[in-house]
């Protein structure tokens, strides 16, 4: 498993009260994927409650999804809140 990085990963680019702002995250360090690898066996083996829980993984998905809909356009874009939609 390859090592990820934790500065300089990630760039927003939005506008807070109508000034262009440039956020870069910090990331913790952690385990990253083998965490959630770890999480899963658990849940499997054990019967322990998913993390992420379904819902949870969805909105991840989500996420993601719109960060590529945003690259494509080359804009903010809005994503739906999917806990209030039918499903």
């Amino acid at each position: 498993m390859r090592d990820y990085g934790y500065d300089n990963t990630v760039r927003t680019f939005t506008d807070i009260e109508g000034a262009p702002v440039d956020l870069a995250p910090r990331l913790p360090k952690g385990k990253g994927h083998l965490h959630v690898i770890e999480r899963f066996v658990a849940a499997v083996l054990d019967g322990a409650a998913p993390i992420p829980s379904a819902e949870e993984g969805l909105r991840r998905v989500e996420i993601i999804a719109g960060c590529y809909q945003s690259a494509q356009a080359g804009r903010e874009i809005v994503i739906a809140d999917s806990s209030t939609s039918d499903r």
